[in-house]
């Protein structure tokens, strides 16, 4: 995991969101329209299992999710937000983000997950559109993802490309050898 106050590694779980919802059957959870909402801590659990269950990433990347959800919601990281995304009455997704400590309207995705059974639904662009749009509620103008160069991580960056982001760069070997950080942005 990364230093405290600076980007995980692991934002960006694979989420797809070139579909949209399918419409035939109002009861089933893939008709189901999102509802996003700011998460509460009875959600940790749930977003902790989420996570994992992409089988993306590490076991020290979860453990680092769980320890930064619990000290958002114990107002350790006041100025970060997790927001949670609910389709057919159960938790689809979450994103947390929060503005860079030292720039002017620059925000940070630290985590974006969407459970894997709900990919290619639209819910990851949906919260992805909400994480902006908060953003620039609060003055925002710059949005920054940060992932991993890993083959695991293709559906990921192809996401961001598909929503507006422009990949700015690559520093070779960050995580690891072999394993490089590609920085993404978005004007907001």
């Amino acid at each position: 995991m990364e230093p405290p106050g600076q980007p995980s590694t692991s934002t960006g779980a694979f989420v797809r969101s070139d579909k949209q919802p399918q419409s035939a059957d109002p009861s089933s959870s893939r008709s189901t329209l999102p509802h996003i909402r700011p998460s509460d801590p009875d959600d940790i659990p749930i977003c902790v299992s989420l996570a994992e269950g992409t089988q993306v990433f590490t076991p020290p990347e979860i453990i680092g999710l769980a320890e930064d959800l619990e000290a958002i919601h114990m107002g350790l990281e006041p100025d970060d937000r997790v927001l949670t995304c609910e389709q057919g009455g159960r938790v689809a997704g979450f994103a947390h983000y929060g503005p860079a400590d030292i720039a002017e309207g620059t925000w940070y995705l630290y985590w974006i997950a969407v459970r894997h059974e709900s990919h290619g639904q639209g819910l990851g662009q949906s919260l992805l559109q909400r994480v902006e749009q908060e953003a620039r509620d609060m003055e925002g103008r710059l949005l920054l993802i940060e992932t991993s160069s890993l083959p695991r991580y293709e559906a990921t960056r192809k996401f961001y490309l598909r929503g507006g982001y422009r990949q700015e760069c690559v520093i070779q070997n960050y995580y690891r050898d072999g394993d490089h950080k590609v920085i993404f942005s978005k004007r907001l």
